[in-house]
């Protein structure tokens, strides 16, 4: 009496070494940075990144923590908009937004 071990069908996507051909593998490609391409003056809703919330009093920080309104400026920074929460003078770079999309 032999001991052979039972013949299995393996799907047709699947080669004999258990992993998917080449053809059906995904590429896996870094991320890729998003561009700033938004004109100056244009109004954006984002969150802000929790690096940039940081530098903030803690109390300002929970108030921070959701969307805000976001200005470009001429310089390519962004401002909050409005003087709220005495950000007036705090301006953010647009890699310190999380998800911007802007206000129609």
């Amino acid at each position: 009496m032999t001991n052979t071990a039972p013949s299995v069908a393996l799907p047709h996507h699947i080669g004999s070494q258990g992993s998917p051909p080449s053809s059906l593998r995904r590429t896996i490609r870094p991320m890729q940075s998003l561009a700033d391409h938004f004109a100056t003056g244009t109004v954006v809703a984002a969150a802000l990144v929790p690096q940039a919330m940081e530098r903030f009093d803690p109390v300002l920080r929970r108030l921070l923590a959701g969307p805000q309104f976001f200005v470009k400026l001429a310089d390519g920074r962004w401002k909050p908009q409005g003087c709220q929460l005495g950000l007036g003078c705090q301006c953010f770079q647009f890699s310190e937004l999380v998800e911007p999309v802007a206000r129609g």
